[in-house]
This record gives structure tokens, C-alpha cells and sequence, in this order.
């Protein structure tokens, strides 16, 4: 992204470059070529326009550089005659040094007119596309190498080299003698074959939200290409949805079940069934979340569990959560916990 940014402003600088010499009208100015002053009314402009345009017109100039000298009259008087492009011509005369606004007046005045604007907005949403495309690219490749050198991956791949090695390790270890050369033989091995295994999750890894594979219907001209249909789909979901459950008073369906326990968490659909999500997918959908009652019973188990297994992150969470104002997850303690009824 960085070197990206970079080329757009060398191609931006090597633009104006170019243009600087050659802004308006020229390496003259405007009025000069008309022979007039910056306080000329616009009566005065058609007036020199209209003389200076009769005597060196090419059909009755014949002059070599007669058109040459007509094209430049015709520019200057296109350029003040108009009241808002000549505002930015003044502007340039008298802030030489405001290149930026300058440069951007002069590529609005010029070339704008001869454009269209439904290709200027196509090219800048697909602009706007490509970066977020990028973007997601990025993203995705620092989420694999944050995996790769993760614990719960490695020692997954130990685990899967050790069960391919174990029936080797019974057949050979009676029988070959062991030497200094051939364990660093072997460890190089297991290195390489370790690293080949890491490969192998990595490619099977799934992971979702921002962080997941860079999809091009995630962009934002695909999503406006698509967005009647999705708003037609949107409206069939919700009209189904509404004569299903509240008109029918129906159960809900795996699907929908699946559908409001990850609403209830407030997560996606992708991420609920990625290798993310690290709790017991069936005991999860068989707790029925959406109901408010069982969400907080689900809570108060998960902070419990956490509570037991980090809790120095256990801590920080809690900190946290009282910082920004949300209440604690933590258990109400029991009897017990607090010593009474002990003998």
C-alpha cells in the first residue's frame, strides 16, 4: 500500500510537471495575448477577441504561424470568458505557489467538460475497488504468518509428524545404530517435514471477518452491480422469515437456529464455522442463545472457564470491560466460595 501511495504521487508530480509549463495558455498569459489588463470587463474581452481573431485568422492571415498565433487567441478567450474559469486563472496568477489547488482547477476546467462523468465515476469506484481489494490482500497474508507462528499450530503439526514418524520410529529403532551424523540428518528432516505439515494447515486454515481470503464480490463496484438483488433477497428473507415464525408460529429451523445463536454472539456465519471458533459448535446451537436468560447463563460459563485458565487475561478482560463501562461477565459467587456453611 505504501509503495503504492508513493507512485500515485510520483504520477500526480510528473503530471504537474508537465502541465506547469504549459497551464492555461501557455508560457503567456492570457491577458497578455489579448492585449488587455487583469481589470478587463468582459465586454472589453469579446471586444480584443473579436479584432484579434479577424487579423490573424488562417484564411486571411497567410502568415506561417497564423494558426499558431489564432489558437492561442481562441484558448486565452476561452479562458476568460468564462466567469469561474477565469476566477481560477486569477487565482493562479496571484498564488503561483498553490500547486495543489491550482493543478486541480486547471484539470477540472480543461478536461472535465470533455469528459464523462459516468466513466469518471466507474473509474473511481473501480480505483476505490482495486484498493480495497489490495487491502484485503494484505490483511489476510499478516493474519496467515500471525497463525503460522502461533502455538496451537505448531503443536498441532508436532502432534501429525509425531503420528507419521511413530510407525517408522517401531520398525527402525532396533535395528540402526544411532550416530551424530545421522541424528542431524534426521532433526534437518524433521525440520523440513514439520514446515511442509505447518503448509498443509495453513492452507486448510479458514479464517473470516476483515482478516479472511480477499473476495472480489467484498468490493465495493461488485456490491453496487449486485445491490437490486440483494435488496430484493434482503425483503423475500424478512417477508418468509416474518410469515414463518410470527403468522405460523413455527419452530425455527437448523438454519435459523444457526442464524440467531451467532446474532446472539455477535459474530458471523463465517467465523462460527471457522477454526476460530474453538468452543463445541453442537453444544453451542443446542443452547438457544437468542433467548436473552440462556446468553447470560452461556456468558457467566465462558467467564468462569476463562477465569480458571487465564487469569491474569481474566483480569485484563475485566479491566477492560470497566473502562469502556460494561458490566462484568463474572460469576456471582456462591455459599462456598465465600466460606460459609464450612465447618
Amino acid at each position: 500500500m505504501l509503495r503504492l501511495g508513493r507512485c500515485m504521487l510520483l504520477v500526480l508530480g510528473l503530471l504537474y510537471a508537465v502541465e506547469a509549463q504549459n497551464m492555461y495558455c501557455g508560457r503567456r498569459e492570457c491577458y497578455d495575448i489579448l492585449g488587455l489588463e487583469s481589470s478587463a470587463t468582459t465586454a472589453q474581452i469579446k471586444k480584443a477577441y473579436r479584432a484579434l481573431s479577424l487579423q490573424s485568422h488562417p484564411d486571411k492571415n497567410p502568415s506561417a504561424d497564423a494558426a499558431r498565433v489564432f489558437q492561442e487567441i481562441a484558448t486565452a478567450y476561452e479562458v476568460l470568458s468564462s466567469p469561474l474559469t477565469r476566477q481560477a486563472y486569477d487565482h493562479y496568477l496571484n498564488n503561483p505557489d498553490d500547486h495543489a489547488y491550482n493543478f486541480g482547477m486547471h484539470v477540472y476546467h480543461v478536461y472535465a467538460p470533455q469528459s464523462d462523468y459516468r466513466f469518471i465515476v466507474l473509474g473511481f469506484l473501480v480505483f476505490l475497488s482495486a484498493l480495497q481489494y489490495l487491502a484485503q490482500a494484505h490483511r489476510h497474508k499478516q493474519a496467515l504468518a500471525y497463525f503460522r507462528q502461533s502455538d496451537e499450530v505448531k503443536r498441532k503439526a508436532q502432534l501429525i509428524l509425531l503420528d507419521r514418524t511413530k510407525d517408522d520410529a517401531k520398525d527402525t529403532k532396533s535395528t540402526i545404530t544411532k550416530r551424530t551424523k545421522e541424528k542431524k540428518q534426521k532433526k534437518e528432516q524433521a525440520r523440513a517435514d514439520l514446515e511442509r505439515i505447518i503448509d498443509e494447515l495453513m492452507a486448510t486454515l479458514e479464517i473470516s471477518g476483515g482478516y479472511g481470503k480477499p473476495s472480489l464480490s467484498s468490493v465495493l463496484v461488485v456490491r453496487l452491480v449486485v445491490l437490486p438483488l440483494t435488496l430484493a433477497r434482503y425483503m423475500a428473507w424478512h417477508i418468509t422469515w416474518w410469515y414463518r415464525y410470527r403468522v405460523r408460529g413455527l419452530a425455527y429451523s437448523a438454519d435459523d437456529v444457526e442464524y440467531l445463536t451467532c446474532k446472539a454472539l455477535g459474530i458471523s456465519r463465517d467465523y462460527f464455522w471457522s477454526d476460530q471458533f474453538v468452543e463445541d459448535r453442537d453444544d453451542v446451537l443446542g443452547r438457544a442463545l437468542y433467548e436473552p436468560s440462556n446468553l447470560d447463563a452461556y456468558e457467566t460459563e465462558l467467564a468462569a472457564q476463562w477465569k480458571r485458565k487465564y487469569p491474569k487475561k481474566y483480569k485484563q478482560m475485566l479491566a477492560g470491560r470497566r473502562r469502556a463501562g460494561v458490566p462484568d461477565l463474572e460469576p456471582e459467587p456462591s455459599v462456598d466460595d465465600e466460606g460459609y456453611g464450612s465447618d
